[in-house]
């Protein structure tokens, strides 16, 4: 039959037109080949082009200065894939760093504190979704270390000032030190002497009142009714009785003007112990004599409203509020003793912008 059909076909196609060429079968088999090849391939692009590309992140390292404030930003993750798809951003970790979520602006969080001191680096996590697929890739953030004391105000500047001045005994009548010193356990104080019902009421309010400012750190005064536990002495009593308790006390103070005296040891600029003798029954020569047992020293502010640590008190002298918030320094979790009139600086100065 294939014989018969063959060269029919042949002449029909001969008849039709003489501008016609013969068509053999092999070229129809060709273009028809070449016409599904190409509809494959067109198909093939088609989806190509509509396939998701996975993104990715332009940039993961990121750096910030120090104590920059709440709101303040870091920068921009850049995320994106082939299809130019818009991408969507989440944090994934724990920390305090904000994302806007359509432009991946990084901004400081309300509560995260930027300090060199501590930590010099922090990763957290980020994912970008494209609509179709989501990538999470960790971020690296480098604190940039700056100068604290340029970002003070001109009154925490004076605060670190007088808090040199009253740590390092600075002060008229008082050696001068070159480390501020301090308790590092309890400071437990057992009373001697003359003590009346009404004395011990006295000193209870006085503690009460230093206790209140030590709100950074676990420190606290306490009274003991055991001399043998005690690490601090409280007398009361005339200056010829001191002769009897502390000779050694008595020779400073036998021919001097004074109606009270404290010696404070210490070890490693660490307070181990004090002795304090009062004379006067009233409660602000207590809260003096206590201030230098706790490691502060005599104050210059003595015109108007009078400091407590000034050399001569009386019944109007008071803590002052830069001396509260000066007590509360000291006695910081933060804030070491043995620290030079530099090393205050810098480390109150951290310690103050970390509490903005």
């Amino acid at each position: 039959m294939k014989r018969i059909v063959l060269p029919i076909l042949s002449l029909l196609a001969v008849a039709c037109s003489s501008e016609i060429d013969e068509v053999t079968f092999e070229e129809v088999n060709e273009k028809v080949t070449a016409e599904a090849y190409t509809d494959k391939t067109a198909e093939e692009n088609s989806s190509a082009k509509d396939a998701n590309s996975a993104a990715f992140f332009k940039q993961r390292s990121f750096t910030v200065a120090e104590h920059s404030e709440a709101g303040s930003s870091i920068g921009f993750l850049p995320a994106t894939d082939a299809n130019g798809h818009p991408m969507t951003y989440t944090l994934e970790s724990g920390t305090d760093i904000d994302i806007d979520d359509l432009t991946g602006e990084l901004k400081v969080g309300a509560t995260l504190k930027l300090d060199f001191e501590r930590t010099k680096n922090m990763e957290f996590s980020v994912s970008a979704f494209d609509g179709k697929t989501s990538i999470e890739k960790k971020i690296s953030l480098a604190i940039q270390d700056v100068d604290e004391m340029a970002l003070l105000t001109a009154d925490q500047k004076e605060l670190i000032s007088y808090f040199q001045y009253l740590t390092l005994w600075k002060g008229p009548h008082v050696s001068e030190i070159d480390k501020n010193r301090k308790w590092t356990t309890l400071m437990i104080l057992h009373l001697d002497g003359t003590i009346t019902d009404a004395y011990s009421a006295t000193v209870e309010r006085v503690i009460a009142q230093y206790n209140a400012l030590f709100t950074e750190s676990d420190f606290r005064i306490t009274l003991t009714e055991d001399a043998d536990s005690a690490n601090a002495s409280l007398f009361f009593g005339t200056k010829e009785a001191v002769a009897d308790v502390w000779p050694d006390m008595y020779a400073v103070i036998k021919n001097g003007n004074y109606d009270g005296y404290t010696k404070t040891p210490s070890k490693n600029s660490a307070i181990t112990s004090t002795r304090i003798w009062i004379s006067n029954p009233i409660g602000v020569l207590i809260k003096h004599e206590i201030g230098h047992a706790l490691g502060f020293g005599h104050s210059d502010h003595c015109e108007g409203k009078k400091s407590i640590m000034c050399s001569t008190v009386s019944s109007a002298s008071t803590i002052l509020p830069i001396e509260a918030n000066i007590i509360r320094y000291q006695y910081h979790r933060d804030l070491p003793s043995g620290l030079s009139e530099k090393e205050i600086e810098e480390v109150l100065a951290n310690i103050i912008l970390n509490e903005r």
